[in-house]
Parts: C-alpha cells; structure tokens; sequence
C-alpha cells in the first residue's frame, strides 16, 4: 500500500478454523515464502490478529521482532488487519510493515482496513494471488 509507505505485505486467507494460507505477497524476499504459506491462530502478531478479531499493530524501536515473516526485512513498524465477513467472521488478515519506527494513527489504521477489505472482498479472478512462488499483489502498491 504505497499511499502508507508500506515497505512489504503479505495477504493471508482462511484456511480452516485454526490456519491462514498465504494468497499474495508483496515485496517479500524469495526466500521468505515458505517460510510464511501458513499461519495458526494466536502465533505472531498476523495469528493474534486472526485469533482476537482486531488489528494490531506494532512498534519495534528498531529492532526486528519476529513475528509472522522471519526474514531480514529492516521494518521498525507492523500492522495486521483482519478482515470480516457479513457476519463478522475473519475470512483474511492483510499484514504490512514500514521502514519507520512510528505509532500507526487511527486514521491511517481505518483506512488500510478500508483498503483491506476492498481487496479481499473482489471476486477471486480480480485479485493477484502467489503462483508458483512468484510474488504478486500489484494492487497494493
């Protein structure tokens, strides 16, 4: 999401009960897709988020938490967004982090979640999934 300087993104969709399943990457390193397919409820800040049904966010002070991608990105900030069904279900989580150590405000917050919701609502052909370990999710950035 460029209009918020995300540095790199990754869009998780329900899998089961208990799993997310990696559907698009943006900016994420090669490497680190196997390491992220998928992610259980309640594990990093992305299963928290998935788990508790709010957004989370996070500053690191610089330092690298490892949360749900445990790859040498050089963020300083994070946020997970779940996204809700009609009935108030997760169907997604949007996670994105930023180079910049700095507090989310709730504006900004408000419209990822507007964004993320958007893009998770589209008909399936409409937006950009992970094939064959090629990253793509164009319509974020």
């Amino acid at each position: 999401m460029k209009e918020h300087k995300a540095l790199a993104g990754v869009v998780y969709e329900r899998g089961d009960r208990d799993t997310l399943i990696l559907a698009a990457a943006w900016q994420i390193p090669p490497v680190a897709l196997a390491a992220v397919r998928t992610v259980h409820r309640g594990c990093g800040l992305v299963g928290l988020a998935f788990e508790r049904n709010a957004t989370l966010s996070t500053c690191t002070g610089g330092r690298r938490k490892r949360f749900a991608l445990p790859t040498p990105l050089p963020e300083a900030a994070a946020v997970a967004l779940p996204v809700q069904d009609l009935q108030g279900e997760v169907t997604a989580v949007v996670y994105l982090n930023f180079p910049d150590d700095r507090r989310l405000r709730d504006d900004e917050l408000i419209q990822m979640l507007d964004r993320a919701t958007t893009l998770a609502r589209r008909p399936p052909a409409a937006v950009p999934r992970v094939r064959d370990g090629l990253l793509r999710l164009s319509a974020l950035s």
